[in-house]
């Protein structure tokens, strides 16, 4: 029987801020703006609240800008339970660089799903004062389309027929940021959100942190991807000790931004960065070494092996309403236990698609490195992994291999 009621999307009880908002020259230069916007952060307002009461009791519109920051920011008014702020700062929050005051520099992480895309949900999307009117969603066929609410019928008396489900989607037509008028005018921006729990931190709803760096986001999308490959295609739960796998932090890149007239100059920002503490090339050999351990424990006298020690990388977290059985993908071992290039090299050209590098490129650089028999040799490829696992995040490296413009 079909339900009723589609699964709902699991609560969050909070946000983890990747940056602040500051007031512009002209709200700084307002002795009353000024004022209101120090007075609001000691107590703990929303920017969205502080530049509400700038707007209102000097008439200055628009009067904070995001700033990028190196740390993160956890503050009481984004959680339903503000004291969850104050246990973030407690638990990981450091001084650092002869500052007296204590930031969020790192902090781990653990995800309660094994789908990059459900651990980072992201779209192009356009809003209004009244809430999101424009966004992007993929079709079946895997077509990008853009996205609006229905308008909603009115009834022979002249009143809104009742919306069972909540509001109808309607398609607009393909999603062509090139041609689009909301995106061109900046109406349009990519905007995304990474999902998780924080150990050590009490609650049934998820934490998130907005995200709005292509950069940041593709670069966390590759990290997810490869460790997946890794894991056996699971990105839930923890390390066997205990111990969180991924880490939320920060680091210095140069990214390219394009002017109006169509000139690129290359800036410093602070881009989210997903760390790992999986060791990639133990990662890739464990299974092997399982499987020569448990042949040499179970085998017969005729020399016929009748079974093997299989783990699972690491223990699985269930969430009500999905399905954690999916099609397997990545490094996989055959049916003996013994991983090929084939899913490494695998591994390796999704982590380049995920981050928007052409794999001839990549596949020019491998060669110019580590010669033209790089695919087959699984020693090479274990050195691969851990270089892509490391460097692949950063725009310099991405940019190296982007400029490699000869075909292979």
């Amino acid at each position: 029987m079909e339900q009723l009621i589609k699964p709902a999307i699991l609560p969050v009880d909070g946000k983890v801020r990747a940056g602040v908002k500051v007031p512009t020259k002209t709200a700084w230069s307002n002795e009353a703006a000024k004022k209101i916007y120090k007075d609001g952060v000691e107590q703990g307002l929303s920017f969205d609240e502080i530049e509400k009461q700038i707007s209102e009791t000097v008439n200055i519109k628009n009067s904070l800008v995001p700033k990028n920051i190196p740390y993160f920011v956890a503050r009481r008014c984004d959680f339903k339970n503000p004291d969850v702020a104050n246990q973030i700062m407690d638990l990981y929050g450091e001084i650092r660089n002869g500052d007296t005051q204590k930031r969020l520099w790192r902090f781990p992480v653990m995800f309660v799903f094994d789908d990059p895309y459900q651990v980072i949900p992201h779209s192009l999307a356009s809003y209004v004062s009244a809430g999101r009117k424009y966004w992007s969603e993929f079709t079946e066929e895997g077509q990008r389309v853009c996205t609006t609410f229905a308008t909603i019928p009115i009834n022979e008396n002249g009143k809104a027929v009742r919306q069972f489900g909540g509001r109808k989607h309607v398609v607009r037509g393909e999603c062509i940021p090139e041609q689009c008028k909301e995106y061109q005018s900046r109406q349009c921006n990519m905007s995304g959100k990474i999902l998780y729990y924080i150990p050590g931190i009490p609650g049934a709803g998820l934490i998130e942190t907005p995200l709005t760096s292509f950069y940041g986001m593709s670069g966390c999308i590759a990290q997810l991807n490869l460790i997946k490959g890794l894991r056996s295609n699971k990105l839930s739960g923890l390390n066997r000790d205990g111990s969180p796998i991924f880490w939320l932090t920060k680091a210095v890149s140069e990214v390219p931004m394009i002017k109006d007239d169509g000139s690129v100059t290359r800036v410093k920002q602070y881009i989210i960065t997903l760390e790992s503490s999986v060791i990639t090339s133990s990662l890739l050999l464990e299974r092997q070494h399982q499987i020569q351990g448990s042949e040499s424990a179970l085998r017969l006298n005729d020399g016929h092996v009748i079974d093997t020690v299989k783990q699972d990388p690491a223990p699985d977290i269930p969430v009500p309403g999905t399905d954690q059985t999916e099609t397997q993908s990545g490094i996989q071992p055959d049916d003996n236990g013994v991983i090929h290039p084939e899913g490494m090299l695998k591994t390796i050209m999704d982590a380049c698609q995920f981050s928007s590098i052409n794999f001839n490129s990549f596949n020019m650089y491998a060669s110019l490195k580590w010669g033209d028999n790089w695919k087959q040799d699984q020693k090479i490829l274990t050195d691969i992994l851990i270089e892509v696992d490391e460097r692949l995040d950063d725009p310099d490296y991405r940019s190296e291999i982007c400029n490699i413009d000869s075909p292979i």
